[in-house]
C-alpha cells in the first residue's frame, strides 16, 4: 500500500511537471508568438532542474506550476481586467499559496506589479483591493484544510523556544554572537515587558489552525537562526548574499543563460529606442 500511495504522489508530480512545461508555452505563445512558446516549452521540458525534481514526491513543482499560473492570470487580468479574470488571478495565487509557503511571495509581487502598472496609466483593480481579496482567500482556504484548533504552549517546540530565550537572557555574551534580528526578539519577548506579557498571554490561547500558522513561524525562524551551507568549497552558518544568484548560474543551462542575456539587451534596446518588444 505505501509504495501504491508513493507511485500515485510521483504521478501526480510528473502531471504537474507536464503541466508546468504546457503552460509556459501556451503564455509564450500568447504573449509572443507560436515559435516563442515552442521554444519556451522546450527550455522547460529539457530543463535539468524541472526533470530531476518532477520525479519525487515534493512541492517544487506545483508551487512552480502555481506561480507560472498566476502569472499568465496576470497577463490575462491586465490585458482584459474582468472580474472573472481578477477572480481567477486571486483563486491561483490562493491555491499557490497553500502549496508551499514560498507561494506566498505572489501576496507581495502580484498587488506591487498592480500598483506599477496602474501608475503607468493602466486601468486596473487596486492594489488594496487584491490584497484584501487575497489574504481573506488565504485565511478561508487555511481554516478549510487546518480545522483544528491548539494552545501554542502545549506545543514542545514552543516550550524549547522558551526555554532558550530564557537562557539567552541570561547570557548576554553569547547572545551577542547571535544575529541581531535574533537579539531584538529576545529583548521583545522578555516578559518584563508589555510585550513579553502579552506575548506570554497570547500563547495560552488556543490557535486556529495552528500547524500551518507553524509551519509558517518555523520556516521564517530558520530564515533568522541559518544553518551550515556549503558553497563552491565554502562552508558558513549565515550563508552568502550571492548564494541564490550563483546556483542559477550554476544550474541552469547554458543556452538558457545565452538566451536570457539576448532577452534582456533587445528589452533595453526597445525602450531606448522607445518602441514595443
Amino acid at each position: 500500500k505505501a509504495q501504491s500511495l508513493l507511485l500515485l504522489g510521483r504521478i501526480m508530480n510528473l502531471l504537474a511537471g507536464a503541466g508546468l512545461v504546457l503552460t509556459i508555452g501556451v503564455l509564450g505563445e500568447k504573449l509572443f508568438s507560436p515559435r516563442a512558446g515552442l521554444l519556451a516549452a522546450a527550455l522547460a521540458a529539457f530543463d535539468p532542474t524541472i526533470i530531476a525534481h518532477s520525479r519525487y514526491l515534493t512541492t517544487d513543482v506545483p508551487v512552480t506550476l502555481g506561480i507560472t499560473l498566476s502569472v499568465a492570470c496576470l497577463a490575462a487580468a491586465v490585458h482584459r481586467p474582468t472580474k472573472r479574470n481578477y477572480i481567477l488571478l486571486m483563486l491561483v495565487s490562493i491555491a499557490t499559496g497553500l502549496v508551499k509557503y514560498s507561494g506566498l511571495m505572489l501576496f507581495f509581487t502580484l498587488p506591487l506589479t498592480l500598483w506599477f502598472l496602474a501608475r503607468r496609466g493602466r486601468k486596473l483593480w487596486s492594489s488594496q483591493r487584491v490584497v484584501v481579496g487575497l489574504l481573506v482567500g488565504l485565511l478561508v482556504g487555511v481554516a478549510l484544510l487546518y480545522p483544528h484548533f491548539k494552545r501554542p504552549l502545549d506545543d514542545t517546540r514552543v516550550q524549547e523556544l522558551l526555554r532558550l530565550r530564557t537562557e539567552l537572557a541570561q547570557q548576554p555574551g553569547t547572545l551577542a554572537t547571535y544575529p541581531p534580528l535574533i537579539r531584538r526578539a529576545v529583548a521583545v519577548a522578555d516578559p518584563a515587558t508589555k510585550t513579553g506579557r502579552a506575548l506570554e498571554r497570547v500563547l495560552t490561547l488556543p490557535t486556529p489552525a495552528y500547524w500551518y500558522w507553524r509551519g509558517l513561524f518555523a520556516v521564517s525562524s530558520h530564515t533568522l537562526w541559518g544553518q551550515r551551507s556549503y558553497l563552491l568549497g565554502q562552508t558558513s552558518e549565515t550563508g552568502w548574499r550571492w548564494y541564490f544568484p550563483a546556483a542559477f548560474i550554476v544550474k541552469t543551462p547554458l543556452p538558457t543563460l545565452v538566451l536570457l542575456v539576448r532577452a534582456f539587451a533587445a528589452v533595453i534596446r526597445c525602450r531606448r529606442e522607445r518602441r514595443p518588444l
